[in-house]
């Protein structure tokens, strides 16, 4: 009898220990299981997340052209003279709206003293050629090139009219008041494709040093293409 019920406790023992192993190696395996699932969740929600840039190679770095500071488009640097800058300007010109004229400015002449005495008395009669002794004449003559607009079809009015002397640091009236100058006058209607080539006179203090022309400045003063005259 003793052996019978020793039989049945060791075979019920063995059956509770095999319950065990075999739980926890399913817990094991579970665990396992979801640590590989978490692992491969992460690693695939990261590579989601990822934001790929293409890798720019070295030799398109090395040709990347940084522009340098372009002279004319400051008065610290404003361009000289047989210098043609080039620029768009947007403005309503003649009641056409707000359109876009790509230019390209050159001074092309810079006359004072006597050579531009010279030059007033041969284009205009001498009667009306007179300047106070204490100033002097300043010629400048220049081409506007239109390239082109935007939109097409819009005309540009060139004139002088953009243009002022800056001298001793401010724009002074007297040397921005208007004066016949000589031939071909710096004025014309064009479109895309044309130009317009003329002189402008102005007259300087005899004793003025630095003188600049700048063109296109806004009316709080900023922005423009400057000129070395």
């Amino acid at each position: 009898m003793f052996n019978g019920l020793l039989s049945k406790y060791l075979l019920f023992y063995s059956r509770w220990l095999k319950y065990l192993f075999l739980k926890e190696c399913v817990s094991l395996k579970r665990a396992l299981f979801l640590i590989i699932l978490s692992l491969t969740l992460v690693v695939s929600g990261c590579a989601g997340q990822q934001v790929t840039t293409p890798r720019t190679p070295s030799s398109a770095v090395g040709s990347i052209a940084i522009a340098p500071v372009l002279p004319g488009f400051s008065s610290s640097n404003p361009a000289p003279a047989n210098t043609t800058v080039a620029f768009t300007e947007t403005i309503n010109d003649s009641g056409q709206g707000n359109a876009q004229y790509s230019v390209k400015l050159t001074l092309e002449e810079v006359l004072s003293g006597n050579a531009a005495m010279q030059k007033m008395t041969q284009d205009i009669p001498f009667y009306i050629v007179s300047v106070p002794n204490d100033r002097e004449f300043l010629l400048v003559r220049f081409n506007y090139e239109l390239i082109g607009t935007s939109p097409s079809g819009v005309s540009r009015l060139v004139d002088r009219n953009p243009f002022e002397l800056y001298n001793d640091e401010s724009i002074s009236p007297a040397d921005n008041e208007y004066i016949l100058g000589p031939t071909p006058d710096f004025y014309g209607n064009i479109g895309a494709g044309g130009s317009v080539d003329g002189w402008i006179a102005y007259t300087i203090p005899k004793n003025a040093s630095d003188v600049l022309l700048v063109y296109g400045r806004t009316f709080a003063g900023n922005g423009g293409i400057w000129f070395k005259v």
